[in-house]
């Protein structure tokens, strides 16, 4: 005990079974029987077996159910625990599943985040706080530099993302705003849109890719970043759906919502968007700023309005609304984790 192993079926001479359950170092006690054709049982033979001590698991879970991720897997820095979710994750100990492990809710908090500006908006230099919000918009507070996951397997079996295992974050709330673009137009959709130039690296656009330079910095290792298939509607004249694979993005109305209540139904789909699933209702899509006041903030789906001058968004209530794309609103993106 505590070990298991599964009954082994076989001729005379030496036979294996493997045994889960067991630490390394540590001595246990085995009673092995034998069990003829016709059912009798033998007394069974003790011995005592110490499981190799040069073996050292690549994560521990010392407290698996803690929501704060890096409890769960008893580390103190941001870098160690996405490290360790990352080989959760990709290369599981034996008998370890990531979606019974990490849940929706779960969480990793910044102790600080430093983004440079792009264009002259979203400068950031924030230390961890608390949020302390009053009524009515409470509930589901966190901190400011919170990490919350959204989603789990969230982009599986969608576009050409396949079965890649994967756990999708999200800023619980808002360090910072950015606006979408420089005019009231979604003309290009968010492929094109300053916004995403502020967050990652894109072709063509000198000094973009400011907020993820930052995430890295503040301890998210690159490296465990997945740059899922999605889609997004192009924006106003556009007839089809852009496909963005980026390492941070706004998330999508139907992402955050489930529906198109903001959005293009023709493009995008339940086909080919994710669905984030901790976003339950409209108090657990509620986001604070700095200041602890409750704050709308910009989705990447342009808006459907005929004029084009919107985009989707989450108003300070957490029910969907459509800002004007040049208004510098809240920036909370998102990223995932493989």
């Amino acid at each position: 005990t505590p070990g298991t192993a599964p009954a082994v079926e076989a001729a005379k001479g030496t036979q294996t079974a493997a045994i889960s359950g067991l630490v390394n170092g540590t001595a246990y006690t085995f009673t092995v029987k034998t069990v003829d054709t016709t059912g009798n049982t033998s007394t069974g033979t003790t011995k005592t077996a110490t499981p190799a001590s040069g073996y050292t698991p690549a994560y521990l879970l010392p407290d698996p159910t803690n929501t704060n991720i890096a409890a769960k897997f008893g580390v103190s820095t941001v870098s160690d625990a996405f490290t360790k979710l990352h080989l959760l994750i990709s290369t599981p100990e034996p008998g370890d599943d990531f979606t019974a492990i990490i849940r929706t809710g779960d969480y990793i908090d910044l102790p600080s985040l430093t983004v440079s500006a792009y264009n002259g908006q979203g400068a950031i230099s924030a230390t961890d706080a608390a949020i302390t919000a009053t009524a009515p918009f409470t509930g589901y507070e966190g901190r400011l530099l919170r990490l919350i996951v959204v989603g789990i397997n969230t982009y599986s079996g969608k576009n050409e993302n396949g079965t890649t295992p994967h756990v999708v974050f999200q800023f619980q709330n808002l360090p910072g705003t950015h606006r979408m673009n420089a005019t009231a137009s979604n003309v290009g959709g968010y492929k094109d849109s300053e916004m995403r130039k502020y967050l990652v690296e894109v072709d063509g656009a000198a000094g973009s890719g400011n907020f993820l330079a930052g995430l890295t910095a503040a301890g998210v290792p690159e490296s465990v970043l997945w740059a899922p298939s999605r889609r997004v509607w192009g924006g106003k004249g556009s007839t089809t759906a852009d496909t963005i694979e980026d390492k941070l993005f706004l998330p999508t109305d139907w992402e955050m919502f489930g529906n198109n209540s903001q959005s293009n139904g023709t493009y995008e789909t339940t086909a080919n968007q994710g669905r984030f699933t901790y976003y339950e209702d409209n108090p657990k899509r509620i986001k604070y700023n700095s200041s602890n006041t409750a704050d709308w903030y910009f989705d990447a789906s342009p808006h459907t309005y005929t004029t084009g001058e919107y985009f989707a968004g989450v108003a300070a209530s957490g029910a969907s609304n459509g800002p004007t794309a040049s208004n510098e609103g809240g920036c909370a993106p998102a990223f995932c984790v493989k």
